[in-house]
């Protein structure tokens, strides 16, 4: 229902920003509507999300922490370390520079003719200016020029998920893999335990059947490798191996690992054999578990699928093609503009032949049709701020809170659908020119 309301029926509502800016400007004005897009939308869809997320099944283990076991709020670069959020801002602003500078020449301009002129003597200024805005020789660069703004904010999005996650992920990687081989290796010591072994040898007979199965260096075999290393060779008891100031639980933040191990080891003070059913329950439960998370995986698959697909490809052409057509359909109707002038011109301005055709495209008032530009700027923030949304919504329904997962999926995103979406709308506007050129030189 999210995805319907919340973002597809908005992405097919966006096809009608070029036509509502050029035809009903007068009547409708798109920055309400760019307003709703931008701020109100999302505002309401990041809600619904917390919500949503907030209330999904506790099948999945939290990562507790994860983004302060491994510390990533600074990046190390010829010896210095530079802090990853202020860097990632001044990069994106820095590229932002040039489209800022034209948004920033566009409002002063604006302000000033209207502070200057009368109002019915502004209107003209002002018209005669976006006119020329709009010719071959000048929109084609202030598209280009427009198009750093909403570039330097999904690359700076970009650099700073990135660079958060990247590190932390791989811890989260390895405990999540940890987690997904515990049944097997809790089997293999529960199957050890029930010889009525020591934990010491237990664990030297879980450790020689993964290297007997060529799997010495999966997670769960290092985990009890070294387990059984540090028991070997400390002189301390089992339960301050794995949960004091230095234990080896220390360096691994999952809380259904920590909660199995002191189960286990609560059990083992009463001996091997009733620890070694207290670990049967434990796989038995852990077995149940593991069905219920892959039955809500099967039941969400297709939701994750169109969500990826949504904010991938969907949401980029989508976008790239209302920013093209804005600029695209000013330039025809700016050329048959002049077409219809000269036609004017050429019959007398007193003949109903071009004096009624140009009359009828004058309605369209060119002069007071929000810059292509803006338009241009809407539809990419308006992308990035999807891409965002969809990517917590993917990551929340794998990982509920987790904010790793969360920057790791938005780094995932975010720049692949921004480059596609700049594909589109360069590849549609040069088409396009052609076309354009043929009805400027028929003019």
């Amino acid at each position: 229902m999210l995805l319907l309301f919340g973002i597809t029926l908005p992405l097919m509502g966006l096809v009608m920003f070029p036509l509502i800016s050029i035809f009903l400007t007068t009547s409708i004005n798109p920055i309400y509507i760019a307003i709703g897009y931008i701020v109100i939308l999302p505002f309401f869809l990041g809600w619904f999300l917390y919500r949503m997320i907030s209330k999904r099944p506790g099948t999945y283990s939290n990562i507790e922490r994860l983004e302060e076991v491994e510390v990533r709020e600074h990046i190390n670069f010829l010896g210095l370390k530079f802090p990853i959020v202020p860097l990632g801002i001044l990069i994106g602003f820095l590229i932002m520079i040039p489209g800022l500078m034209h948004y920033y020449d566009l409002t002063t301009t604006y302000l000033r003719i209207f502070s200057v002129y009368p109002y019915e003597k502004a209107i003209e200024v002002w018209g005669k200016y976006c006119l020329e805005r709009y010719g071959p020789d000048h929109i084609l660069f202030d598209a280009a020029i427009a198009m750093t703004v909403p570039f330097g904010i999904a690359l700076s999005i970009f650099f700073i998920t990135f660079f958060r996650s990247s590190k932390p992920y791989k811890l989260d990687k390895f405990v999540r893999n940890l987690e997904n081989e515990f049944i097997d290796g809790l089997f293999e010591l529960h199957s050890a335990l029930a010889s009525n072994l020591p934990i010491e040898t237990a664990l030297g007979k879980v450790v020689e059947y993964y290297e007997r199965i060529n799997r010495k260096n999966s997670p769960i075999a290092i985990f009890f490798a070294r387990l059984r290393e540090l028991l070997v060779r400390s002189p301390i008891t089992f339960q301050q191996l794995l949960f004091g100031k230095k234990g080896i639980l220390k360096e691994i933040p999952s809380s259904m690992i920590k909660s199995i191990m002191e189960i286990i080891n609560s059990a083992l003070t009463k001996g091997p054999l009733i620890a070694s059913n207290v670990i049967k329950n434990i796989v038995n439960y852990l077995k149940r578990l593991r069905e219920i998370e892959h039955l809500m995986v099967r039941f969400m698959k297709d939701v994750l699928s169109n969500l990826e697909m949504t904010k991938k490809f969907i949401s980029p052409f989508i976008a790239g093609i209302v920013a093209a057509a804005s600029v695209i359909v000013i330039q025809i109707l700016q050329a048959l503009a002049n077409i219809l002038h000269q036609i004017e011109l050429l019959y007398g301005s007193g003949t109903n032949i071009g004096g009624s055709l140009y009359d009828t495209l004058g309605l369209i008032k060119l002069e007071q049709v929000v810059p292509p530009t803006f338009m241009e700027l809407v539809a990419g923030v308006y992308l990035i701020e999807v891409v965002i949304i969809t990517s917590i919504l993917s990551s929340g329904i794998h990982r509920g809170f987790s904010k790793v997962y969360r920057d790791y999926s938005i780094s995932r995103s975010i720049m692949f659908s921004f480059v596609l979406f700049m594909i589109i709308f360069f590849l549609m506007v040069f088409l396009f020119q052609p076309v354009i050129q043929q009805i400027i030189k028929q003019g």
